[in-house]
């Protein structure tokens, strides 16, 4: 059972691990930080998002699998997710993506939460990070734009 909470500066470290993953470096836009003090500096700020939580499996062998974040733009709601690479393609990336249900409704096994009323999720992807277009698609995100060469925006509506 996957359940979300809100991340916490005992998350500093695997959140680090997992941004300076290869492959999560090969698809970002900004490049990883060079060192856990540069990592600390950025996740002092980060975790003060509201909106910024680990998902952990609670089954049989308890683990946390990502994190899940939503940001607000320019009157637009962004998602972006981060999966451990030793639980990516199992399926945890679509039910992090789940978790965002019911007009923005955030479901956990410890609170529901009404985020802000806003009626689509925005989310911007790698040309070339194909697991990612996949994921996006199989939780309903249709391709909106194409900004640059290496850039897509992708979009779920919700009623």
């Amino acid at each position: 059972m996957l359940t979300l909470r809100y991340v916490t500066d005992a998350d500093a470290l695997a959140i680090y691990r997992w941004r300076r993953d290869s492959e999560a470096v090969r698809y970002s836009e900004h490049p990883p930080p060079a060192t856990f003090e540069e990592h600390l500096a950025w996740f002092a700020t980060a975790i003060q998002n509201p909106y910024w939580w680990i998902g952990e499996d609670l089954g049989a062998w308890p683990r946390t699998v990502g994190v899940l974040r939503l940001d607000r733009i320019s009157g637009e709601t962004w998602v972006s997710i981060t999966v451990d690479p030793l639980c990516r393609r199992r399926g945890y990336g679509v039910a992090l993506l789940a978790k965002t249900v019911d007009g923005f409704s955030l479901t956990t096994t410890s609170f529901s939460k009404i985020l802000w009323p806003v009626p689509t999720l925005l989310a911007r992807i790698s040309r070339w990070n194909l697991p990612s277009i996949r994921l996006f698609e199989k939780a309903g995100y249709i391709l909106q734009d194409h900004q640059d060469h290496d850039w897509s925006v992708y979009r779920k509506a919700h009623d």
